[in-house]
C-alpha cells in the first residue's frame, strides 16, 4: 500500500540536520557509497530535506532562506536528471541519511545512544529519530514533474510570489510516498547494519564491524525465510556475509568496498 506524502510530513520525518543529539564536531560521517544506485538515493534525499527546509521558510517569511533551500534542491534533481533519473521513481535508502557520533572512554552502552551503537556494534531496531520514523515503510521520490516544478518554484520566489512558489514546492512533496513493507525489515535492519558495518570498518573497529555483519547476515536469513525473500538470493548473500564476517578479523584489505557490494546486493532484493 502507498500514500504520498503531505506538506507537514516534515514533522513525521525529521529532517536530517535536526534532532541528532551530538555535536557537529563529534559526527562520524556515513560511509559514503558510491554507488550510483546511492548516490541516487542521497540526492533524493536532499530534494526531501531542502524542499521541507524552503516551506518552512516561507511560512517564517524568510525569503532568502527558502530561495538557498530551493537552489538546493534544484542542484540535487539536475545531478538527478543527467544520471539518468529525470523520470520514474528513485528509491531512498534511509539508512544512508544516519549519522554516528563517537562517544567517550568508558560511556556505558545505552539503546538509544548513537554514540554508542558506532562502538558497540549492531543493533535490532533504530535507534536515530528517522529511522524510527519508518517502522513499516521505505520511502522513493517520483521524480517526473520533480525539476519543472522546483524550477516555478525558483522563479516564483525571484518574483516574491511566495503563494505560488510554496504551492510548487507541495508539488514536490507530493512526488514522495511511503510504501508499506513491514514484512520487509527484517532487510531493512540487514541494510543498516550493512551500513553501520562499513562506517566501523572505516574507523578501524574490526571485531564490532565483524559483529555487526554477524547481525545482518541473521537479519538477511530471516528475510529469506518470507515470502517476500524466498524468489530472491537473499539466503545465499547471507552466506557470503557471515562468511566474510568470520575472516574479517584477518583480512581488512578491500573489507569496506566488499561491505558496499554486499549493501548494494541487498538493496537490490529489496526491488524484486
Amino acid at each position: 500500500m502507498r500514500s504520498a506524502f503531505i506538506g507537514a510530513l516534515c514533522l513525521l520525518l525529521p529532517c536530517a540536520a535536526q534532532d541528532r543529539g551530538a555535536s557537529p564536531e563529534n559526527l562520524v560521517t556515513e560511509p559514503g557509497f558510491h554507488v550510483a544506485r546511492a548516490r541516487a538515493s542521497q540526492d533524493a534525499y536532499e530534494i526531501y530535506d531542502a524542499v521541507n527546509q524552503a516551506r518552512s521558510a516561507i511560512k517564517a517569511g524568510d525569503a532568502a532562506a527558502a530561495t538557498h533551500d530551493v537552489a538546493r534542491a534544484l542542484t540535487a534533481a539536475k545531478r538527478l536528471d543527467q544520471n539518468g533519473h529525470g523520470q520514474g521513481s528513485v528509491p531512498i535508502y534511509i539508512e544512508l541519511t544516519e549519522q554516528y557520533a563517537i562517544g567517550g572512554v568508558g560511556a556505558q552502552p545505552r539503546l538509544s545512544s548513537e554514540a554508542d551503537r558506532l562502538r558497540v556494534g549492531a543493533t535490532d531496531q533504530a535507534v536515530t529519530p528517522i529511522s524510527a520514523s519508518l517502522q513499516s515503510g521505505s520511502m522513493s521520490l517520483n521524480m517526473t514533474g520533480v525539476l519543472a516544478k522546483l524550477q516555478a518554484a525558483d522563479a516564483a520566489l525571484s518574483d516574491r510570489e511566495n503563494g505560488p512558489a510554496d504551492a510548487a514546492l507541495a508539488g514536490v512533496q507530493n512526488a514522495f510516498t511511503i510504501q508499506n513493507t513491514a514484512a520487509e525489515m527484517p532487510l531493512l535492519r540487514a541494510r543498516q547494519n550493512l551500513n553501520l558495518a562499513a562506517e566501523q570498518a572505516r574507523q578501524g573497529a574490526w571485531q564490532v564491524a565483524q559483529t555487526t555483519l554477524e547481525t545482518a547476515a541473521r537479519q538477511l536469513r530471516e528475510f529469506a525465510a518470507s515470502p517476500e525473500g524466498r524468489s530472491g538470493d537473499a539466503a545465499r548473500l547471507s552466506d557470503e556475509i557471515n562468511g566474510g564476517a568470520k575472516a574479517l578479523s584477518d583480512r581488512h584489505d578491500g573489507a569496506e568496498a566488499q561491505i558496499e557490494d554486499w549493501w548494494e546486493h541487498a538493496a537490490r532484493l529489496g526491488e524484486k
